[in-house]
């Protein structure tokens, strides 16, 4: 596998991107909705449209979906 490994405490977030995007939320909307709850990315920062993109186009989100 290639890329970031995904810390352990951070994959339900990591899986909830995949599977909001997965039931065609944009990456705008997913990241104003995780913003709006709080909810931090895996550094600690606030969300944007470029980070959740990174998350849904990364290697790791490709092997968990195979």
């Amino acid at each position: 596998m290639f890329g970031r490994v995904v810390n352990p405490g951070f994959l339900p977030t990591y899986r909830r991107v995949l599977e909001m995007h997965a039931a065609g939320d944009s990456l705008h909307a997913i990241a104003r909705t995780l913003n709006a709850e709080g909810v931090t990315t895996a550094k600690g920062k606030t969300w944007h449209a470029s980070t959740v993109r990174a998350i849904v186009t990364s290697e790791t989100a490709k092997s968990l979906a195979a």
